[in-house]
């Protein structure tokens, strides 16, 4: 995967996010969106490409999971 650089304008905004939407909170009401719109679509098919908006969640999961981490640590 190819390094991004963030810029100064680009960190403040996430650690914005971060402050405004606890990365916990925000992991598990997001996990539970999920799940829901799994079970209310299972029955008539998911899209072709939910495969990969998978992985990419999991990714995000484990973000939000660190920051959560992290804040932790902090406290």
């Amino acid at each position: 995967m190819k390094a991004i650089k963030l810029s100064k304008e680009l960190r403040e905004q996430l650690l914005t996010f971060l402050e405004n939407y606890p990365p916990q909170q925000f992991s598990s009401f997001l996990r539970n969106v999920l799940l829901d719109y799994i079970r209310t679509n299972i029955d008539i098919g998911l899209n072709i490409e939910f495969g990969r908006f998978l992985c990419a969640m999991e990714a995000l999961f484990d973000l939000l999971d660190s920051a959560a981490q992290q804040q932790q640590k902090k406290k």
